[in-house]
């Protein structure tokens, strides 16, 4: 586990970064990463809801595959030409919380949070690596936004694809709303805790609604700007949701 695709490492200023899909945990005996030579780590967190179409379009498997690939203990990757780039990726809400636990620098960046302001996720970047960018952040969002890396995979390929599949396909938030309901119900059972820490549970309209309590499928929820009612569609029924007084 030890052995990280090259293609993902680089230097830069004296830092040396690597892009790794393991999870933070120890397998064969050997611990990943070593804390004590990791100066920090920038996390990307999506909604495993969309992760789930994203993995099913990226293997070609049914969106009910991949959840239970991503609900295995022992769900992993390797690359084809080498079975020395194992990575082993856990169970999603494993894979989150066991990067998020290490004690050392850490950025979390939601996916969601990238597509609607990626200026502000630039600069945040940018701040917890404490380097200075060369050319400006609009140019930086110009030169990486999908559109554009979707327009450069037509022309030279990409690396991560597998199966003849697109690598960068849509990359839209909330497409999960169009998964049958009952497989996500089993998502949100599965990962309910750990999306809860990262306020991915409930997100409707661009407003993100803290989860004081659940009980059911009713949740009581701590809005911050609306003092109406909201009713909330549920994955089986509408619920009525109120507002809670700090």
């Amino acid at each position: 586990m030890g052995n990280l695709p090259k293609k993902g490492n680089f230097d830069l200023n004296g830092k040396r970064f690597f892009k790794t899909h393991n999870a933070a945990v120890e397998c064969g005996g050997e611990k990943f990463p070593l804390t004590d030579t990791s100066n920090g780590v920038i996390y990307i967190v999506r909604d495993p809801r969309d992760v789930i179409i994203s993995y099913s379009n990226h293997y070609r498997i049914e969106p009910r595959e991949a959840f239970d690939r991503m609900r295995s203990q022992h769900n992993h990757i390797w690359a084809t030409d080498s079975l020395e780039r194992f990575e082993l990726l856990s169970r999603w809400d494993n894979h989150v919380l066991s990067w998020n636990s290490l004690s050392i620098p850490k950025l979390f960046l939601r996916y969601e949070d990238m597509l609607e302001t990626p200026e502000l996720s630039i600069e945040k970047i940018f701040e917890f690596l404490d380097l200075e960018p060369v050319i400006s952040t609009e140019k930086i969002v110009d030169l990486t936004n999908f559109a554009n890396l979707s327009k450069q995979e037509a022309v030279k390929g990409f690396n991560e694809a597998v199966n003849g599949a697109t690598f960068f396909k849509q990359g839209k938030s909330e497409q999960w709303k169009d998964l049958d309901l009952s497989l996500l119900n089993e998502i949100t059972d599965a990962f309910g805790t750990a999306m809860d820490a990262f306020g991915l549970r409930l997100v409707s309209n661009g407003l993100d609604f803290n989860v004081c309590s659940v009980s059911g499928n009713a949740y009581e929820i701590l809005l911050e700007k609306d003092t109406e009612y909201l009713s909330y569609l549920s994955h089986t029924h509408l619920t009525r949701i109120q507002r809670l007084e700090p």
